[in-house]
């Protein structure tokens, strides 16, 4: 669990109060421009908002920076959802 204490955030009359996010939990969760806060029973769930489904070229283009194989794909030819 990580703890984050609550700062002012803007000016003014009845300024509000927020929470900042560390640039590492950011990155680990490919917290990007915006988040989807979701309200739970015991609290809020902040999930990372993505852009729609990525194109097969910017896929491959991550995967490859990674160093990913496409060889896990070839399990898929053989797991009969073709004849769904």
């Amino acid at each position: 669990m990580v703890k984050l204490k609550l700062v002012p955030v803007g000016e003014g009359e009845a300024p509000a109060r927020g929470i900042r996010l560390p640039e590492r939990l950011l990155r680990r969760y490919g917290i990007v421009d915006s988040v989807a806060v979701e309200l739970a029973p015991d609290g809020l769930i902040l999930r990372p908002t993505r852009a729609g489904k990525l194109s097969w070229r910017s896929t491959a283009a991550s995967m490859a920076k990674r160093g990913e194989k496409w060889n896990g794909w070839d399990n898929t030819l053989s797991d009969g959802l073709d004849t769904l």
